[in-house]
Parts: C-alpha cells; sequence; structure tokens
C-alpha cells in the first residue's frame, strides 16, 4: 500500500473543497480544487448506531490511500485526484472510530474506479443519491468482508472477481450483520482476538467466534412481540433502517426472484413481475396470481390476490395441543416485498408472506394468523444486470453439451422432492439439439449475451445467467410457460465435458456439501453444518459412508454397462435400529472434472418402508447437480 503523493484532504465545514498535496519529505501545501486540480469525491456518512466523530476515513484506490476525517455528524468528503486514478482499481472505503469509539471500524465496498467514476458524471462527486453504500454500516461492512470472503479472504484486485464475489454474498452474513450492531451498541462484547467490527469479520476463524456470540444471545425464534431485549430491537429495526436499505421502485414487466449463491440443487422459486396496474405473483407451484398493489410509506409494497382470498395455501402437520400431530392448511392471504441496492448498485429485494392457519379436521381449534414482516433482510434479485466484465465471460453454447434444468417435468424418483423440474445433459447443435435423459428434441435462440431460450415439448424457457460462481460453472434463471403454468426455477449451467467414469477414477474418498447455500463458499463453516456426503469406494467393490456412526453405512458400487455404460452405481445400507434400515442407492453421472473435484448428476433413491430395499436407480432427470472434492 502506498499514499497518494498528493493526499486529498476534505472538511466538512469548508465552503470550498480543499486538496493538500503531499510529497514525502516536503511541507504540505493547500489547492483548492476549483480549476486547478480535477478531483473524484466521495461523500457519505458514518453514524451508526451515533455519528462516528472525528474518525479516521479512507478511501483505498488499488494500493494508493486518499484520506480524510469525518465531522461531528458522521459525514465525510474524501477524494483522489482523477490524474492519479486507474479506473480498472478497485475502491474500498474504511471509518476507523477514535476514543471511546476504537472498536468501531465501518468498512464498504464501492467497486471498481471506472463506475464511480461514470455514476460521478461532469460533477465528479459521488454521495448517496448514487451509490447507498457511501454510508458506512453493519450491512456495508459485512458486505465488504463478504467480497473479500470469496477472494480467499484478501482485498479484491480486479473487477471480474468483484464482480463475482458481491453476487455470491451468502444468506448466513445477515447474522454477521445483526452481530456487528449489537457489538456497536455496546452489546455484545467483541470477541477476543478481534480488535474492531471490520476485523471481528476479516477472517473465517473470527467470523466463527462472532457469529458464535451472537448466536448465543439469540435464543428465541421470533422477535414479533413487544420487546426491549438487544437482539429483538436490532432484528426488528435494522433492517427498516433507509440508510442501510434505501427503498427503491420495481420496473414494471421485470421479472424479479431471488439467488441463492452456491445452491445445486434444482429449486422452484417464488417470483414476482409488477405491472403499470398490479404485479403477478408466481408462488413457486406453477401458477400465476394477479395481484392488487399498495405503495406503503417505507418504500415498500403491499400486495393482495386480485380475486380470491389466497396467493396460495399448503398442507402441513403441526403439533396440536394435545402433543399429536394434526393436519392444518397454511393460506397465504398478503405479501410484503421492498426492493434496495446491493453492492456494486445491484437490486436486491426482500419478500415476506403473512399466515392464517386453518385445522380442517379439528373444528374446535381457531385459526392462527401471523401478519407479514417488514423486517426481510434482501437477497440479489436475478433481474439484476450481469456487470459486463461478467457478461464477457458467458460461454458459447453452440456445438456443446451442458447440464442445465430442463422444462418438462421430470419423472419423480423416491428422493425427497423439491419440484418437477431436474438436471439434464443437453447438446446443442447451431439452433436445435436434444436432451439425452428423456430423448426431447428442442430448440433455442440466443436473446442478449446473457440470456437464451429454449422450448421444447410444449414448453417455452427462458434462461438467464446470473453468476459465474466458479470458473465455468453459472448460477442460471430458469422462467418456463406452458398451458396454464408459469414457474420460475434455479439452478446451474455446467459444461458436461467429462469422460466415462473408470475404476481408478472412482476408487478413493470423496466428499460434497449437498446444501451448498448453506455449508458450502466460504462462509459454509461459518456455524455448524451436518449435511455433508462423505464416500469412500475401495478397489475391491466396497463403498462406506463415513458421517459418523449414526450416519455411517456400508454397501458396494459398480459401473454400468451398456446404453448408461461409465456411470457409477452404489448401493448403502444403514441399520438405525433392530429391523430398521435405511436403504439407499445413488447413481452417479460425470459431467465436469477439474483438478481435485467432479461435477455429477446424482440419482437418489431410499426405502420408504425402512427394510433395506431402496427400488433400482434410473438415470432420469434429476434434481441433484453436486460438485464432490478428492480428499
Amino acid at each position: 500500500m502506498k499514499h497518494s503523493a498528493r493526499l486529498f484532504r476534505s472538511f466538512a465545514l469548508a465552503a470550498a473543497l480543499a486538496v493538500r498535496i503531499a510529497h514525502a519529505g516536503e511541507p504540505a501545501d493547500r489547492i483548492f480544487a476549483s480549476g486547478f486540480l480535477s478531483a473524484l469525491v466521495i461523500e457519505g456518512s458514518a453514524n451508526y448506531p451515533v455519528p462516528l466523530a472525528h474518525a479516521h476515513v479512507e478511501a483505498h484506490f488499488g494500493d494508493t490511500v486518499a484520506t480524510a476525517t469525518t465531522a461531528a455528524d458522521g459525514s465525510y468528503r474524501v477524494g483522489l485526484e482523477t490524474d492519479q486514478i486507474d479506473p480498472r482499481t478497485i475502491v474500498e472505503v474504511f471509518a476507523r472510530g477514535s476514543g471511546a469509539q476504537t472498536k468501531v471500524v465501518w468498512a464498504s465496498p464501492l467497486g471498481p474506479a471506472s463506475r464511480l467514476l461514470s455514476l460521478a458524471g461532469s460533477s465528479l462527486r459521488v454521495g448517496f443519491e448514487q451509490e447507498p453504500f457511501v454510508h458506512l454500516s453493519p450491512r456495508s461492512t459485512v458486505a465488504a468482508a463478504a467480497a473479500r470472503a470469496f477472494n480467499d479472504w484478501q482485498p479484491i484486485t480486479d473487477e471480474t472477481t468483484f464482480w463475482r464475489a458481491v453476487r455470491s454474498r451468502q444468506n448466513v452474513t445477515d447474522h454477521l450483520v445483526f452481530a456487528l450492531a449489537l457489538v456497536a451498541r455496546s452489546e455484545l462484547a467483541l470477541p477476543e482476538g478481534s480488535t474492531d467490527t471490520f476485523d471481528a469479520v476479516s477472517s473465517l476463524s473470527k467470523s466463527q467466534n462472532l457469529f458464535a456470540a451472537y448466536y448465543s444471545l439469540n435464543t428465541v425464534n421470533m422477535c414479533n412481540w413487544p420487546a426491549t431485549w438487544a437482539f429483538c430491537d436490532v432484528y426488528r429495526n435494522l433492517p427498516r433502517d433507509p440508510r442501510m436499505f434505501p427503498p427503491v421502485a420495481w420496473v414494471p414487466d421485470e421479472l424479479y426472484s431471488q439467488v441463492t449463491p452456491f445452491r445445486s440443487l434444482v429449486r422452484e422459486v417464488f417470483a414476482l413481475r409488477p405491472s403499470a396496474t398490479g404485479a403477478t405473483v408466481l408462488p413457486s407451484n406453477g401458477t400465476a396470481v394477479p395481484a392488487t398493489v399498495t405503495v406503503l410509506s417505507d418504500g415498500g409494497y403491499e400486495l393482495a390476490p386480485a380475486e380470491g382470498s389466497d396467493f396460495f395455501s399448503e398442507e402441513e402437520w403441526v403439533r396440536g395441543a394435545d402433543g399429536f400431530a394434526v393436519r392444518s392448511i397454511r393460506h397465504v392471504t398478503r405479501l410484503y416485498v421492498k426492493l434496495t441496492r446491493g453492492p456494486g448498485g445491484q437490486v436486491e429485494f426482500g419478500w415476506s408472506g403473512d399466515v392464517r392457519r386453518t385445522y380442517p379436521d379439528e373444528p374446535n381449534t381457531p385459526e392462527d394468523y401471523i401478519p407479514y414482516d417488514p423486517t426481510v433482510m434482501p437477497r440479489l434479485s436475478a433481474s439484476s444486470a450481469l456487470p459486463g466484465k461478467l457478461a464477457s465471460n458467458v460461454p458459447t453454447l453452440n456445438g456443446h453439451r451442458w447440464a442445465l434444468t430442463s422444462p418438462i417435468f421430470r419423472q419423480q424418483d423416491a428422493s425427497v422432492d423439491l419440484g418437477p423440474h431436474g438436471y439434464e445433459v443437453h447438446a446443442f447443435g447451431d439452433t436445435s439439439g436434444h436432451a439425452e435423459r428423456s430423448g426431447q428434441a428442442f430448440t433455442f435462440a440466443l436473446v442478449s449475451p446473457t440470456a437464451f431460450t429454449l422450448d421444447t415439448n410444449g414448453r417455452h424457457a427462458e434462461f438467464l445467467l446470473v453468476n459465474e460462481e466458479e470458473p465455468g460453472v453459472w448460477q442460471m434463471r430458469m422462467h418456463v410457460t406452458a398451458d396454464g403454468y408459469e414457474n420460475v426455477v434455479t439452478g446451474l449451467l455446467v459444461p458436461a465435458d467429462a469422460g466415462l467414469m473408470t475404476p481408478a477414477g472412482v476408487v478413493g474418498t470423496w466428499r460434497s456439501r449437498i446444501y451448498g447455500d448453506v455449508c458450502s463458499g466460504p462462509y459454509g463453516d461459518l456455524g455448524s453444518c451436518d449435511q455433508d456426503l462423505h464416500f469412500q469406494f475401495q478397489p475391491d467393490g466396497t463403498a462406506t459412508r463415513l458421517n459418523g456412526s449414526a450416519e455411517s453405512g456400508a454397501g458396494s458400487w459398480s459401473l454400468t454397462e451398456g446404453d448408461d455404460a461409465g456411470r457409477l452405481l452404489f448401493d448403502l445400507q444403514v441399520e438405525l435400529g433392530p429391523g430398521y434400515i435405511d436403504g439407499q442407492r445413488r447413481g452417479w453421472e460425470l459431467v465436469h472434472e477439474t483438478a481435485g473435484h467432479r461435477w455429477v448428476l446424482e440419482t437418489f433413491n431410499y426405502d420408504d418402508a425402512h427394510i433395506g430395499l431402496p427400488p433400482p436407480v434410473v438415470f432420469n432427470p434429476t434434481m441433484r447437480l453436486i460438485r464432490y472434492d478428492r480428499e
């Protein structure tokens, strides 16, 4: 790191912006920016939970650092002469408290300098209106730490990595936002070994310590009742802070759906399409529900069904007053939606639904009602346009085989289902191709560098690439429509470029975190994760699951022949008790392989009767595309 040969100094109360030029070993001269030097100015604030007065502010333009001091109200102005800015550098801003506030250090990932220069325009000024992340807070600080976490916990130095990182922020980091807020409020002590709020999230081990301390406070599941407890106060009010979560208006006809980084299982998700007069809600069950819209005072939206009383309803079994399970119907009748900006100006949105619970078999049981929660934390929306640097990495479909979600329904296997859609390997030609497992033909067309359509078997699918989470592996959204059917599905796009599996390639120990959105990525070990799939294959054809005594099992493995040649089959049986056996059968098709890990389409069948006789594996489309790492 080096300090600028001409450090930019700003004084919040000065009528004109002054630039201090200080060469090493030379006295400083003050020069006004009016006409003599051109400087990019960043204007923001650091005032959570109270103004961070007289804090030392640093704007890191790569290795060059410009400094300033916050005013009594926590506001700051800091910048750098434009002739010293490399547009490719990544900009981070820090405010370091002093005196009694030494433990408070807020940070923010402002991203490529080229983007800031574009936002500033001819004024050369970037304020809250142009970039809300100039407001330094617990939210911006965790966003800065999460971006570094994606880059092996190091500062990011290139645009492509920055965009990949901020589009991969995991949902579990919301807990760290609440934790830092509690620390700043002196209601949670900094864990031992951490010197300040940014340092507390600067590595996985320190983040784990902070999470553990925070989790020990969070001993209740809900904070919907009046309470003065610190955690509930932060939980209820921080997401409503317009400085951290400034509302933005939605765009008519845009399709909004949340992104879940590192998830590889196919999943149908909630989506929303506003219009000039209302909205259409896609509640992930294949239906499209028209809605009326009311704009709320906090900038959010309340939605109600335009017809009928429910957006959707579903059957659930809950524990009754006598301790036994009773059937209930969960009705969602109102929705709350709020949009905001995330790092890099990307659109994020959160939603919540109220719940009316009825008990059709228990006429004497009163209905329950829980209102929607306006304190929802936002997630990246797949509607947010893919930045140029990422768009330039989009792969070519034509002439290649790809594993991706299929618009047609898969044949249901015996596994726990998350929905009707699954993965297939699709062989792409110039404008048409075929799905290898189902045998269905399809046509496709490129809509933009980051989107394409695919038509098959009476179904139309619009695919949107969302993020490249690792080289060649893309998060993607599928919007599928057919006669009387509309749904939004998330999944991956992975090159199907691996060869057939061989005995030598099978033998060894392989491990996966199946629920990657919780258990993978840089924060996969933030809390406890017991969703490992851990298998060992021996040369003699025996197979073992290595998940501890409670979930371990033994069986055998073999490679398939004939039409399915080169695929792996293995059986496992776990004795859970006398006469109570958990039988599993799995099938792997190797899709993509790089040094040390492989992506496989996994078919998983288990024995409902628990007598050790699961149904045989059939290589139909499957909801599971899983990365296994060699140990």
